[in-house]
């Protein structure tokens, strides 16, 4: 096959019928790997700023030349009869009868990588982190920056091991990771220059669980099993104390202010530390290791779950100057499990988080309520996340990503991946997922969703 564009300015064709190449060899590579049945159909559009490629795999991807990103993409069982524009979108018609057509104000976004994805984060900046587990070609594994607005990858670390951990800071400048290789690492993303971390702390025996930015972005914190690293963004030099427990950390965060952070730990304890001091300010002991602790963002309540099924939340009291002095009981539930996956909603009225086997729950702080999510899974499960409004839930349950309305917990709507959904995350009205098939998917919440349990 072998076709010209409509303005003359691009060539397409399918050498032994798998490939399609434009005239340029980054668009071709990107493009090339995408198909794995013949291609049968090319339409340019007549602009000539994008083509529309149907295979004999029933897949139907939309090429932008001026982003050199796939900008749409869809699958069918059948392979398509006819594909082509109109001009306010595009049009396939596949070859059991089904019309689809695919507006342009609502064309989403996916990127693909090379490798299956560990992690991903989503920072106020409107930025994407991801951490891959390995890369297809070789044992390394990339940590990378996406500019979903701009449709592009824009920063490149490479770790000889799994990443574990990606951040990028709320100013977008920076980009932090921490690897099974038991390093972590600080990349500029304005300059593309790169550090080691480690300055003030040894980490040659251990991998990195955790590397994050404080909310305010001025201070970066790096879990290493036992031990908590604090260190001032604009002052690495310095040598710092770190928080240390007789037993690892399997979770920790900074508090909304950054005067604290937050931490479960292995040793049948989940505490509240003072950021500057590194002492303990308050704590719940349990009978069995904690797995999960969570902060709501007002500041008001500590949650933790510990390997003896039981949630507690606690009430937390401060003095006149801002800070903790004590954790109270306000209630225990048990669940009969427990998992290391939680999180507040932003408003504080919601706590959401998943039990080790898949299954999710809603914890409505204000109508005293707990709900186990309508489309809960057996198996694998990934951290759940809010919008920023806290209208909105999404987790990942095996293959698929599922997006809820709060309070009543309808679900909106699923994205589905060809592999485990490893995160999920939003940016103002967009929904993204991130999977072990290497892909990021990005899906435009409007008006009129609605999903059910069983299009999973």
């Amino acid at each position: 096959m072998f076709s010209g564009s409509a303005l003359g300015k691009w060539v397409i064709s399918a050498l032994d019928g798998t490939s399609a190449y434009p005239p340029t060899l980054e668009s071709a590579l990107q493009m090339n790997a995408w198909f794995k049945g013949p291609i049968i159909q090319a339409e340019f559009s007549a602009t000539d700023e994008e083509i529309l490629i149907g295979s004999d795999d029933g897949q139907t991807t939309l090429f932008s030349f001026k982003e050199n990103i796939a900008i749409a993409r869809s699958r069918s069982e059948y392979p398509s009869r006819k594909i082509g524009f109109f001009s306010q979108g595009h049009f396939l018609l596949n070859s059991d009868g089904i019309v689809e057509i695919r507006s342009r104000a609502n064309t989403n976004q996916i990127f693909q990588v090379n490798g299956p994805i560990n992690t991903m984060s989503i920072s106020s900046s409107g930025l994407i982190g991801v951490g891959l587990l390995s890369s297809r070609d070789s044992a390394d594994a990339d940590a990378l920056a996406l500019d979903p607005k701009a449709g592009k990858f824009i920063g490149k670390v490479r770790h000889a091991k799994a990443l574990n951990s990606v951040d990028i800071s709320p100013n977008g400048q920076w980009m932090l990771t921490g690897s099974e290789d038991n390093t972590a690492r600080l990349l500029n993303l304005g300059t593309g220059v790169e550090q080691l971390l480690g300055v003030s702390f040894k980490n040659g025996s251990r991998p990195v669980r955790k590397a994050m930015f404080s909310h305010q972005g001025t201070s970066v914190a790096v879990v290493i099993h036992d031990s908590i690293y604090i260190q001032d963004l604009f002052n690495l030099n310095e040598a710092l104390s770190p928080i240390k427990a007789d037993k690892w950390f399997p979770t920790a965060g900074f508090s909304q202010n950054d005067r604290e952070i937050y931490v479960s730990n292995g040793l049948n304890m989940a505490g509240i530390y003072d950021v500057k001091t590194r002492k303990l300010m308050a704590k719940t002991a349990t009978s069995d290791p904690t797995w999960a602790a969570s902060l709501s963002e007002d500041g008001t309540r500590f949650a933790s779950l510990s390997s003896d099924g039981n949630l507690r939340i606690d009430h937390v009291t401060r003095n006149s100057v801002g800070e903790i002095v004590e954790l109270e009981n306000e209630k225990t539930i048990f669940l009969g499990n427990s998992g290391e996956l939680m999180n507040f909603s932003p408003d504080s009225k919601f706590l959401a988080f998943s039990l080790w086997g898949g299954s999710s729950y809603i914890l409505d702080l204000v109508r005293n309520r707990l709900v186990q999510m309508p489309c809960s899974r057996r198996g694998k499960s990934s951290y759940p996340a809010f919008s920023a409004d806290s209208k909105l839930v999404a987790f990942g349950h095996n293959s698929n990503a599922f997006v809820y309305q709060l309070p009543d917990l309808k679900p909106l709507h699923v994205t589905r991946h060809g592999g485990f959904v490893s995160s999920v995350g939003f940016i103002g009205e967009a929904f993204y997922s991130s999977s072990w098939d290497g892909t990021i998917k990005e899906v435009k919440l409007k008006g009129g969703l609605h999903a059910t349990c069983e299009e999973a």
